[in-house]
């Protein structure tokens, strides 16, 4: 694939969450977290729900114990997740908040690939991690 198209993908992601980040900002001050996060969810669940009309022989192909198993783990994730970021956003600063999270999910995320996935961890990697972790340092004090 074409170098600029990922970089616009990269942006367009990073963008995506950081409204996500903010849009949680702001529905903190009029919802509770769990009517949040049911609402946020619901409305996923329709868009899924349209999709497996118009998809439902391709979905049913691929769902099985194991497919299953993991969508189980990513929701879980995926909702307890968004209770801790409520919770945060209710009590901190959206800037070091998101100036901390994003660097430590990078982090975790290399740490991850490498032990579980045998990723190869490059120096430029390493750089990132030591530089990640002297941002959310000097974001902390």
């Amino acid at each position: 694939m074409n170098n600029n198209i990922n970089y616009l993908y990269i942006i367009l992601c990073s963008l995506c969450y950081a409204l996500f980040y903010f849009a949680y900002k702001f529905a903190s001050n009029y919802i509770s977290n769990i009517h949040l996060i049911i609402l946020q969810y619901f409305i996923l669940s329709a868009f899924f729900i349209i999709y497996i009309i118009f998809k439902h022989k391709e979905f049913i192909k691929e769902v099985n114990l194991r497919t299953i198993g993991y969508a189980s783990v990513l929701g879980l994730t995926s909702i307890f997740s968004a209770l801790l970021l409520y919770k945060m956003l209710k009590s901190e600063s959206f800037v070091k908040i998101v100036s901390v999270l994003e660097p430590l999910i990078v982090i975790m995320s290399v740490i991850l690939g490498v032990v579980y996935l045998q990723d190869i961890l490059s120096i430029t990697n390493i750089c990132g991690i030591i530089l990640s972790l002297i941002g959310i340092y000097l974001t902390i004090h």
